[in-house]
């Protein structure tokens, strides 16, 4: 089934798919972090996550974003975790 991705300033992004006549999507939030992470980098505070770049792997099962903060970050383009 066809997909596709979108990136926003707004600190997310989102994996497209056409199901039952309508679009729905997996929402990916540039500000979420892992379970064992510490507290919010002190950058963070100040300058608020925004997607600077996405990418798929070569069988589209994970996706990459590019963070403005200069992370990257790496999704289950599925479950979106």
């Amino acid at each position: 089934m066809p997909r596709f991705i979108s990136g926003s300033r707004d600190g997310t992004a989102r994996i497209w798919q056409f199901q039952q006549t309508e679009w729905r999507s997996v929402l990916l939030d540039m500000s979420d972090r892992l379970p064992s992470s510490d507290s919010p980098a002190e950058e963070d505070r100040f300058m608020k996550p925004k997607v600077t770049m996405i990418a798929w792997n070569q069988n589209d099962n994970i996706v990459v974003t590019a963070v403005n903060n200069h992370l990257l970050k790496v999704w289950n383009s599925y479950s979106g975790q």
